[in-house]
């Protein structure tokens, strides 16, 4: 049985995690407005903003890849898919391997983009380290590096699963 000790600290962790991630949202939000992307690219909503940044961190994707990893049925990622191609932020092209499967890559202008608003979002953290000082900086750093460790670990035999079925 989970204490209320641990449950008051997984409460802690959730919200302040959160706040992190509302941070970081509104930095990326922050930039596409002042550079103009969103005038340039069109308003993107949440859930393509998700896919994008998956189809980035993967580096190319198949339709179903993408469907996965979003959640949602393939009909549903290809029409996401399709959306982002008329907005110029992701290119679909034949498999060369495959020809029955489409891969689905970021373009060149967003790949720019999406680099330039990560160093955006780096300087940031590089100011709030700072603010946090050496020690609390070297804390915090032990302790996302300990979580990554625990979800590369929970998130293998989940990948393993997938790949059974």
């Amino acid at each position: 049985m989970t204490s209320n000790k641990n449950i008051d600290l997984a409460w802690q962790i959730f919200i302040n995690g959160r706040k992190i991630h509302e941070w970081v949202f509104q930095l990326e939000n922050r930039y596409m407005v002042k550079t103009g992307v969103s005038n340039a690219f069109g308003e993107l909503s949440f859930a393509q903003m998700r896919a994008l940044k998956f189809v980035k961190s993967k580096r190319q994707v198949s339709i179903t890849e993408l469907a996965e990893l979003l959640n949602v049925s393939a009909p549903s990622a290809s029409t996401m898919v399709d959306r982002l191609v008329e907005k110029g932020v992701l290119v679909r092209e034949p498999d060369p391997a495959d020809r029955r499967k489409v891969i689905v890559t970021i373009s060149q202008d967003m790949v720019a983009i999406t680099e330039q608003i990560e160093k955006e979002i780096f300087s940031n953290f590089v100011d709030l380290v700072e603010k946090l000082g050496p020690e609390f900086a070297d804390d915090w750093h032990r302790v996302v590096d300990r979580i990554a460790q625990v979800l590369d670990n929970e998130m293998s035999p989940i990948a393993a699963q997938r790949e059974a079925s």
